[in-house]
């Protein structure tokens, strides 16, 4: 049978084509087309080859080249059956092995992917807080020995080429404290992320302390830092505007009888004079006290605002203040003459503010004011 050993795994058979097979042996220079076992026990370093014959009997014929590239690895195997079945169990184990450490490089690669995405996200974050802050600059005012700490909002591309408009905003209730942060969690500055294009002004933030209201004290550190921001920021006087929500409407429904200090008033959803005792649980300034115990406060009020232009928001939903409120207040100004707009949304509970700040109109109308 010749010198040259080998075993052919799997069962060959005759089906008039090309066979699949496994060979495994060792092979002389010198070589016949017959194949036979060497002799038992003995150990060989061999290479496995991938080809193809037809196989008839015991004997292989036409045996034909790799159909391609493959894989070559020295394993040892025993001639027979055993052998070549070992062979191939550890070529079963070299794929498997190398499909683990596919996947566990796969697994390393996304992991990679991730901690690079994360870092970006960290970075993104990181420049929208210092955008945010670099836009809300933090200053304070000292009135009586006291320090109120106050936002002023910078809007998109400003500079001091030019004088911008001003407005001041009051918050409500919940957002008092001494934090210089809770005025911007609710009503106008939630608004200027999503509409920054629509008020390109100096937006001043003043805080109220907690117990107190938009009036005596308060009122004059709102009104401070509003004329410090006007001289640091290059505002325009002839366009300042007050706006304000719940009892930040109702500090603007009473600021508002300085009327030659604002172009306009925004009040959403506030309260005048339903209950003074809630109003104002602090003795207010004379000007105020004077109001609040006309016959008719709301009459009263109406006349001290005058002719500056008032656009009124309140929902008919509103649990915290009644739309009276507003309706009795808007019917005051009208029946003085006054420049009043009037705004109700029916369904629309107290926080009738995100829907104004979000009125395109209503922010063109604001900006349109000037002082005569």
């Amino acid at each position: 049978m010749g010198d040259r050993a080998g075993a052919i795994s799997g069962a060959i058979q005759d089906r008039g084509g090309p066979q699949l097979f496994l060979l495994a042996g060792r092979f002389p220079a010198a070589a016949d087309d017959r194949l036979q076992s060497g002799p038992p026990h003995q150990r060989e370093q061999t290479r496995i080859v991938a080809g193809s014959c037809r196989a008839v009997g015991n004997e292989s014929r036409g045996f034909s080249p790799p159909l391609g590239s493959v894989r070559h690895r020295s394993v040892a195997v025993r001639h027979g059956g055993a052998g070549v079945a070992a062979a191939g169990h550890r070529i079963r184990s070299v794929r498997v092995t190398e499909k683990a450490e596919g996947r566990r490089q796969k697994a390393e690669g996304k992991a990679k992917q991730l901690s690079y995405f994360c870092l970006l996200l960290s970075a993104f974050c990181l420049f929208l807080s210092c955008a945010r802050e670099s836009r809300f600059l933090e200053r304070s005012v000292t009135l009586s020995d006291h320090q109120y700490r106050y936002r002023v909002w910078l809007p998109p591309h400003y500079t001091k080429v030019h004088h911008w408009p001003v407005i001041l905003f009051l918050h409500g209730s919940n957002e008092r404290g001494d934090d210089n942060e809770r005025q911007l969690t609710i009503g106008l500055a939630p608004a200027l992320e999503r509409f920054a294009d629509r008020y390109k002004a100096i937006i001043v933030f003043p805080q109220c302390s907690f117990g107190q209201e938009w009036y005596g004290q308060m009122e004059s550190q709102a009104m401070a830092a509003l004329e410090i921001s006007i001289r640091e920021f290059h505002g325009d006087r002839r366009r300042v505007y007050l706006t304000g929500i719940s009892m930040g409407a109702s500090g603007a429904w009473y600021m508002a009888r300085h009327r030659r200090r604002f172009a306009a008033v925004v009040p959403i959803s506030g309260e005048v004079a339903r209950d003074p005792t809630d109003l104002f649980p602090v003795e207010p300034p004379p000007d105020i006290s004077r109001i609040v115990g006309a016959a008719d406060p709301y009459a009263a009020l109406a006349q001290e605002i005058g002719a500056t232009p008032v656009w009124v928001f309140h929902g008919t939903k509103d649990d915290e203040v009644p739309v009276s409120e507003s309706r009795s207040m808007v019917e005051a100004l009208r029946r003085d003459g006054g420049r009043v707009s009037y705004t109700e949304y029916p369904g629309i509970g107290h926080d009738a503010w995100d829907l104004a700040y979000a009125d395109a109109g209503m922010a063109r109308w604001l900006f349109q004011q000037r002082m005569r």
